[in-house]
């Protein structure tokens, strides 16, 4: 089944994502400045043996101070979209992420609107690759 690329995006544009994958991207580079005068060790994560090394992954955006202006314009930028885009927002990182196929982006919808809009917005924050999850979301549902 071949998705129309007018019946995804419908309540968020692609610009609006745009916009808001380079704060992250900008709230992820302020979170790495910090992050790089830490050594591993101190992160308390165990190396793993195989696979991607990114001690720092599960932190999110954490180590920024929630008053931190690139944090903070990130999170205002979130909040400013209405409910139903910040669901397709969410839709459209999950499919990023490798969590849902472009084929079951209905669901993906569907199971972004069940969650509470404080969480939808705090899933969102606390992605630290949300940049690359959200541009790969496009680019997995043809809309780059």
């Amino acid at each position: 089944m071949r998705l129309n690329r007018g019946t995804m995006l419908q309540k968020i544009s692609i610009a609006e994502v745009k916009h808001v994958a380079e704060m992250a991207r900008a709230a992820r580079e302020a979170r790495d400045a910090i992050l790089d005068k830490i050594s591993e060790e101190n992160l308390g994560e165990p190396q793993p043996v195989r696979g991607e090394h990114n001690p720092s992954a599960g932190l999110g955006l954490d180590p920024l101070p929630s008053d931190n202006p690139v944090r903070a314009a990130l999170r205002e930028a979130i909040t400013a979209l209405p409910l139903s885009a910040r669901w397709e927002m969410q839709a459209l990182m999950w499919v990023g992420k490798g969590d849902y196929a472009r084929k079951d982006w209905e669901q993906a919808v569907s199971d972004a609107s069940a969650a509470r809009d404080a969480a939808t917005v705090n899933t969102l924050m606390d992605q630290s690759d949300l940049h690359e999850y959200l541009m790969k979301g496009l680019y997995e549902l043809d809309l780059t």
